[in-house]
């Protein structure tokens, strides 16, 4: 009755879908976050030729890929010593997808054009949709030996436009100014630390998202909203996502314990050298979750990402948002893991905590003060 259609895309290209409806009515919409990156995060002191030493590449390491759609698989980044990017869902044709593709390409792309060279090069990608990710998740997971796995998605909350036209998701008998499922542990959060739980050695790494100051440039604007469990139409004038402070924007998978969250910075020429060289993205989601937990996590390089597009098998751009800086943290483990094998084998792996633990505590300070933080996390 308000117009919203099971699964639409966006006018810059994002596909949104509706994957499930709340007990209270409120559609859950599902949609994608979005060389200088290596530098950023130090990934090229593992690299072969890196000052370290060691060499590393991801070799005989599988890594899952949930996504809006699926990797072009014949691109020249993916073919190179043979395919190395598989579709794992895929009953009739593929539908390619350029983010993807992109992600994909900054998990595990050769290096033809130098660079677009993934952090995990030589590792393998096992793609899906992100349509039905937990029911995939387990079995994927253990038929393939999988340690890790990127998420560059996740649901809207507060604003959403779709069509031209504004949404607010919150609920206006509760506030009328934010959205109360920001931070909140609903079934989507828990569902997803039980699926790592049971695994124990499967370590997913998710955007924390896009949502800091969603909403329109200019208020009032007319909009849906629900009050008591209806839509109604209305013009009431309400803060942007995070309001004025940006801060509490993360939500669903972003709230979950037992993974890894990734925002967003500017990438750092030259990379890190002290706090001040950290320039958050504007629209990095943010913690704290509702208990007062860090989220997100930590953070990595997401804007200008240069990686593989799905136009062509030689096709290349630059994206933007966290969903390109989750890859780069979920390629970084995959060195991890592949110099984790090369000590111990691959019939050792640690348990999930031990990567993230690594990650957590080997990150670099960021922020105005000294210490963790709710908007870079760790």
């Amino acid at each position: 009755t308000i117009g919203l259609p099971e699964s639409w895309m966006e006018a810059e290209g994002r596909r949104d879908i509706i994957d499930r409806i709340g007990p209270d009515g409120r559609p859950y919409i599902k949609h994608a976050h979005n060389l200088g990156s290596a530098v950023t995060i130090a990934a090229t002191n593992l690299w072969p030729g890196g000052p370290l030493g060691l060499g590393l590449t991801g070799t005989n390491v599988s890594i899952g890929l949930w996504d809006e759609g699926h990797v072009l698989t014949n691109h020249q980044e993916f073919t190179q010593s043979g395919l190395r990017v598989s579709l794992m869902d895929v009953s009739g044709s593929p539908v390619y997808n350029d983010h993807a593709t992109h992600v994909a390409g900054t998990l595990g792309a050769w290096g033809v054009v130098g660079a677009a060279k993934g952090f995990s090069h030589r590792a393998r990608v096992l793609s899906s949709d992100f349509q039905d990710d937990f029911q995939e998740m387990p079995p994927i997971v253990g038929a393939n030996a999988v340690r890790l796995s990127n998420h560059s998605y996740g649901y809207n909350r507060g604003w959403v436009m779709s069509g031209g036209t504004w949404y607010w998701l919150g609920e206006n008998n509760l506030s009328s100014t934010e959205d109360w499922q920001f931070g909140y542990y609903d079934d989507v959060a828990r569902t997803n630390d039980m699926i790592i739980y049971a695994a124990q050695t499967f370590l997913p790494v998710f955007s924390s998202g896009n949502e800091n100051w969603e909403g329109p440039a200019t208020q009032p604007v007319w909009h849906w909203a629900i009050y008591g469990g209806n839509w109604q139409w209305t013009n009431t004038i309400r803060p942007l996502d995070g309001g004025a402070e940006g801060y509490h924007t993360v939500n669903t998978y972003g709230v979950s314990k037992n993974n890894l969250v990734v925002g967003a910075v500017e990438k750092i020429p030259g990379g890190y050298t002290n706090p001040a060289s950290v320039s958050l993205a504007w629209f990095s989601s943010a913690g704290p979750t509702d208990d007062g937990r860090i989220k997100p996590d930590l953070v990595a390089a997401g804007i200008g990402l240069y990686s593989s597009t799905y136009t062509n098998a030689t096709s290349y751009g630059t994206k933007s948002g966290t969903s390109m800086a989750a890859p780069s943290v979920a390629g970084v483990l995959g060195l991890l893991t592949d110099l984790h094998q090369r000590h111990f084998g691959a019939q050792q792996p640690l348990l999930a905590s031990s990567p993230k633990a690594i990650v957590l505590n080997t990150t670099d300070e960021a922020g105005a003060a000294t210490g963790p933080d709710y908007l870079h996390g760790w």
